[in-house]
């Protein structure tokens, strides 16, 4: 008898056909789970997708710089804009009052509260930066502009959107008092497009502008394909512009990471 022979003799070929059996519902199980998560993720990234359309501003058709031609229109617009955000701090006053007589869940009726009081504290500083606003010196009409522009941006920025947009976004996401927030984030829209303040359309797939936006890390954000690198996985903010040409705030990106060469 040959040696083979001898090996196939004590080879126990039930033991190899369960062998395989397990290797197979192993591979399998791998594969299903790997389906559900790449399934999820992608419902994740629609629900993201829908979610972020709600926070899209249309831009102007008239060029907002165009209606600015003088320091007596500056002045008018700054009375308009104080105007805007008082009427922005009631409304939003009456939201959270309203939803804290309502809510039985004392932690998110706090965190519509915090946005109140962030929303008080910006009208607050408006009023404050408006009374201290001086273009007695500004000659041109690009200088009364470009004035302006360096006045509102930390407001809006800083102040507002950097602030309040984001609790907003992540409360929606999470499902929690959607009326509320987005009865917020429609208050917050009329004031920021009453100022000719819009935001630009950015999607999943599409290839980032590092000139309007900015990536921000995620632990879901690799992948061997090179052909999605610099792709955009996930928004989570649109970059908001003033005028065309000035970015107020960059854009919020997950960008695909492509590992493994």
């Amino acid at each position: 008898m040959s040696i083979n022979e001898t090996k196939l003799e004590h080879l126990d070929f039930q033991d190899i056909k369960k062998l395989n059996r397990e290797f197979s519902l192993l591979f399998n199980k791998e594969n299903l789970i790997s389906e559900i998560e790449k399934e999820e993720n992608l419902k994740d990234v629609e629900n993201t997708s829908s979610l972020i359309e709600k926070f899209m501003l249309i831009p102007s058709k008239i060029p907002f710089y165009e209606r600015l031609n003088s320091p007596d229109e500056i002045e008018s617009l700054l009375n308009r804009f104080e105007k805007l955000a008082v009427n922005l701090e009631t409304s939003v006053d009456h939201i959270a009052e309203d939803y804290e007589r309502q809510s039985e869940n004392s932690k998110k009726a706090e965190t519509v509260n915090m946005i109140s009081r962030i929303i008080q504290q910006f009208v607050e500083t408006v009023k404050y930066q408006i009374k201290r606003f001086d273009i007695k010196n500004v000659v041109t009409v690009n200088d009364v502009r470009y004035h302006f522009y360096l006045f509102l941006k930390p407001l809006l920025k800083e102040n507002l959107i950097e602030r309040v947009i984001p609790a907003i976004f992540i409360g929606m996401r999470n499902g929690e008092a959607d009326d509320v927030y987005e009865s917020l984030l429609r208050n917050i829209n009329k004031l920021l497009s009453a100022l000719e303040v819009h935001t630009v359309r950015i999607e999943a797939g599409q290839k980032i502008d590092f000139g309007i936006c900015e990536v921000i890390p995620s632990d879901q954000d690799k992948t061997d394909d090179h052909k999605l690198l610099d792709i955009v996985k996930e928004v989570e903010q649109l970059p908001y512009i003033f005028d065309n040409n000035h970015v107020l705030v960059e854009g919020k990106v997950v960008v695909w990471r492509v590992v493994n060469g």
